[in-house]
């Protein structure tokens, strides 16, 4: 894989995110990690996943950043390789996968990153919880579901980066009252489009308060049952 030369990478990122690539394709004949092939990795992943960096950017030498459903290291592994300076946290509830990132990380030389193997619903309510200053998420989940396994996690005043497709508005709308609930407001979305014309979005949600402690419900009920809510009178009821 060929980078292309307009990402602004230097000559050590780049060869570093094309040893990692190594690494994803050497992995994936064991199992499935990415679909993606690699004439489109470079833009399809690469190019994507480097669109978070100038939120990154913002953030003090040090700061902890939370990747939920890492995977293949997209964008955990890839921001990490570009942004020294910050501490990663890569999440992932398979074993294959976590054992991979660790192995990706020790091979790629990354000290800026730790790997923890669970579910974001469990580690929400243990040391962890509102211990980050970000959480990125790229297809993981809808806003709803999302929401609720990522602000738990964060410190007031953090910011939930979650990266989106062209219908992300969609989602917004159908998550405003469930962020209402638990303690996030939508500050920034920025759409971007790649170069085979594939529509996206940073969509920033920043941490207002400190989530109830109720959330997040157990393992599987994000999902199973998302938040949503209806307006009654000055209150929402939360189904």
């Amino acid at each position: 894989m060929e980078l292309p030369l307009d990402l602004g990478l230097t000559d050590k990122e780049t060869e570093l995110l094309q040893a990692h690539w190594a690494l994803v394709r050497e992995a994936h004949k064991r199992f499935n990690l990415t679909a993606v092939a690699d004439g489109e990795a470079a833009e399809k992943h690469y190019r994507d996943c480097l669109a978070a960096r100038e939120v990154l950017r913002g953030l003090p030498a040090g700061s902890r950043v939370l990747d939920l459903g890492s995977g293949a290291g997209f964008p955990g592994l890839v921001l990490a390789c570009t942004c020294p300076d910050l501490a990663f946290t890569l999440v992932d509830a398979t074993a294959k996968k976590c054992d991979f990132l660790t192995g990706a990380a020790a091979s790629l030389g990354l000290a800026n990153v730790e790997v923890v193997c669970g579910r974001a619903e469990e580690l929400g309510r243990g040391p962890l919880r509102e211990s980050c200053a970000l959480v990125t998420a790229r297809a993981v989940a809808s806003l709803r579901e999302l929401a609720e396994l990522a602000l738990p996690l964060l410190k007031v005043g953090g910011a939930l980066l979650a990266m989106k497709g062209a219908n992300w508005a969609e989602e917004a709308a159908e998550a405003e009252h469930a962020l209402a609930e638990l303690r996030g407001r939508i500050e920034d979305s920025r759409e971007y489009t790649l170069s085979a014309g594939d529509r996206r979005c940073l969509l920033l949600i920043a941490k207002t308060g400190p989530t109830p402690d109720k959330y997040p419900r157990r393992p599987g009920m994000p999902h199973k049952r998302p938040l949503s809510g209806r307006q009654v009178g000055a209150a929402y009821c939360v189904f």
